[in-house]
């Protein structure tokens, strides 16, 4: 299917351009490499349109939903390609080139240039410095902080898949409503999704 092979294309148009204007705010000598980590964070918010885009197109390409298993298997390659994409943007290029910022007390970023084996070798270390009849919560915010920072790089790595998959459902179903709501609805979609990784990841931490 010719369709699917769009995906890809516009999953990185749309990470790159939500990435960009959070780059330049950012605005630092390590431009790249945070543009790196931004496109790995933009790349599930991505996911959501790309996969709108596909599911517009998918049954006027020959698309019958699941009922091939050759098209199923290519689903479920697309959706993974944003979870591939995130993965190598994060955990890979980023922390390349902001490695030395994990050795000069860059707030923001000493986390991004880790890898993930430093990122969990401070985590099991901050862990055994915890007393274990300890109830202060100051005692458990450095842990704290670096697990939140690894299950941010390694679970979270699901949601571009899962966001991919929505994006595609919701482009199916709004094939078949009027086109006056066809906007409207995804916009609505996109918004719990949006909402709801959010107060995710802030119950997370």
């Amino acid at each position: 299917m010719t369709a699917i092979l769009s995906y890809p294309l516009h999953l990185v148009f749309w990470s790159i351009a939500l990435a960009i204007p959070l780059t330049l705010l950012e605005g630092t000598p390590r431009s790249f490499g945070i543009a790196s980590i931004w496109v790995g964070l933009a790349v599930p918010l991505a996911a959501y349109p790309a996969g709108i885009a596909l599911g517009r197109t998918w049954l006027s390409d020959g698309g019958r939903l699941l009922s091939s298993p050759r098209a199923a298997m290519a689903l479920v390659a697309a959706f993974g390609s944003g979870s591939v994409l995130a993965y190598l943007s994060v955990n890979v290029i980023g922390p390349v080139l902001l490695s030395d910022a994990a050795h000069q007390g860059h707030r923001i970023w000493e986390l991004a240039g880790l890898s993930l084996g430093e990122l969990r070798a401070l985590l099991v270390e901050a862990r055994s410095a915890i007393p274990a009849t300890s109830a202060d919560p100051d005692s458990w915010y450095r842990f704290n902080e670096l697990a939140y920072a690894y299950v941010r790089r390694t679970d979270g790595l699901a949601l571009p898949f899962l966001f991919g998959a929505v994006g595609w459902m919701t482009g199916l179903w709004t094939t078949k409503v009027p086109p006056a709501l066809t906007r409207i609805l995804e916009l609505e979609m996109g918004a719990v999704l949006l909402v709801t990784t959010y107060l995710a990841g802030e119950n997370g931490w």
